[in-house]
């Protein structure tokens, strides 16, 4: 289907359109945004990782708005990187990294 179907088939639903790409789009930016300052500021992840994931979600928008895919390879290296960190070092466990695991034991708290 071609982008000029696409917006045309997207013409014959209004509310859907509308709810779609008018109010739950720009929530997932947003919530990054602030998962990423959260993380940082509580210290469940290190400084890097939220700023990085702060960062992808500014870049996110960026990168859907202009599709330029230098721009889209950036955002998602941003989003990328600190959460493929932040899996391992919960899969593996903290080895002394700051974190909700890394001071206490996993099954007495």
């Amino acid at each position: 289907m071609s982008h000029a179907d696409a917006i045309e088939r997207l013409g014959e639903h209004p509310f859907a359109a509308f709810a779609v790409y008018w109010t739950c789009g720009p929530l997932f930016p947003i919530s990054m945004f602030v998962l990423g300052l959260v993380m940082a500021k509580m210290r469940a992840a290190p400084l890097p990782a939220g700023i990085m994931i702060s960062l992808g979600a500014v870049v996110f928008p960026l990168s859907r708005i202009t599709r330029e895919a230098s721009i889209a390879h950036l955002a998602d290296l941003f989003l990328l990187v600190p959460f493929l960190y932040l899996g391992l070092r919960s899969m593996f466990g903290s080895r002394g990294l700051p974190g909700p695991l890394g001071d206490r034991d996993a099954v007495g708290s």
